[in-house]
């Protein structure tokens, strides 16, 4: 099923609502979207998936489209003297950005570095950028569209379903090795 495939069906559900467009978000220099989510943007301002039920799927607009980690580090001088000591943590999940809101201020975010273009991470407030709390749940936006519709709302979030497997996680998955601030050169 291709994009404009998953974008019909998202528009057929009953309990959605849909933002008119407003323009692309905006990225940093050097960073694009993936095809999938422009064409998404260009037809929409943003969607939120089964509103009436107890796990709500936000899709962010496009001025929401925000990097990650100054949302989910509240702590922009400790964020700032990380990444200044090489936090390859915190270096890793720079190009990340906000892409569903899930409420309670946990997200889905979406990596926009050229080797992983369109991995989807859970960004948890109390996990995000942590090894082995990153767990890869969507290869690309439309994976992530189609999981989320396919959820039709239940209690339980898809990647908290028991038979839901993920890909790993993202720190893992590309050998990023554990930050030790007493081991800086």
């Amino acid at each position: 099923m291709d994009i404009c495939q998953t974008i019909k069906g998202l528009q057929s559900l009953s309990d959605v609502e849909i933002d008119k467009p407003s323009g692309l978000p905006r990225v940093v220099e050097n960073q694009c979207l993936p095809d999938d989510l422009q064409l998404f943007y260009e037809k929409f301002g943003g969607v939120t998936l089964f509103p009436h039920a107890e796990n709500t799927y936000r899709i962010v607009q496009p001025q929401e489209f925000k990097l990650a980690n100054p949302i989910l580090i509240a702590d922009e001088e400790l964020l700032e003297l990380e990444l200044n000591r090489g936090n390859t943590q915190l270096l890793f999940t720079s190009e990340c950005y906000v892409l569903v809101d899930l409420g309670d201020a946990n997200y889905i975010v979406i990596d926009l570095n050229k080797e992983r273009h369109g991995l989807c991470y859970l960004g948890f407030w109390d996990s995000f950028g942590v090894i082995g709390e990153t767990p890869i749940i969507a290869k690309s936006f439309k994976e992530l569209l189609q999981k989320m519709i396919e959820s039709e709302g239940e209690e339980v979030w898809f990647f908290e379903k028991e038979d839901f497997q993920d890909y790993g996680d993202a720190f893992i998955v590309a050998g990023v090795e554990e930050f030790d601030p007493d081991n800086i050169d």
